[in-house]
């Protein structure tokens, strides 16, 4: 397993290899493997919260992050690309398949260039977006006995 701080500071990396690992399997590793780690209070502890959060100590982009917050709105269903393929520059032309289901930007390694398809190999699924909002009039003493219940005090942003 990699280091706490590789799996909520890049997220992003650890999904990549789970889906060239096996791509069939990949929503379902993703899941388990994220699962395993947030239920652990230790590693839950780590992932840092936006809440009572300064701008002093900004995180890292992409970085796995809490929000404890209210459901305000849905919006309609997201259509999105699945996968897509990247190609090498070079005489070999090597294919590598990427999944696009945690991203909104197609991200090419250097040196590749992503490989148009024709509409019916694309693969298209789609996810639900909320918009969400801190939980109103929360007073401070609910604020402190959550911080203290799950050691907000101890997230990233404080080291």
């Amino acid at each position: 397993m990699p280091f706490i701080e590789d799996w909520i500071t890049h997220p992003m990396t650890i999904i990549n290899r789970l889906h060239e690992k096996s791509p069939d399997t990949f929503e379902n590793d993703v899941r388990n493997y994220f699962q395993t780690n947030i239920d652990n209070p230790t590693f839950y502890k780590e992932i840092p919260s936006l809440n009572d959060r300064d701008d002093e100590h900004p995180l890292p982009s992409g970085c796995l992050v809490r929000y404890r917050a209210m459901i305000q709105d849905m919006a309609d269903d997201e259509i999105y690309c699945t996968n897509y393929k990247v190609r090498s520059n070079d005489y070999q032309q090597t294919e590598i398949e990427k999944s696009a289901k945690y991203t909104d930007l197609f991200v090419c390694p250097p040196g590749y260039s992503v490989v148009e398809q024709e509409p019916p190999r694309e693969k298209f699924s789609s996810r639900q977006c909320f918009l969400c909002i801190p939980v109103p009039n929360e007073t401070q003493w609910v604020k402190d006995a959550y911080r203290h219940y799950f050691g907000e005090e101890f997230t990233m942003h404080k080291r």
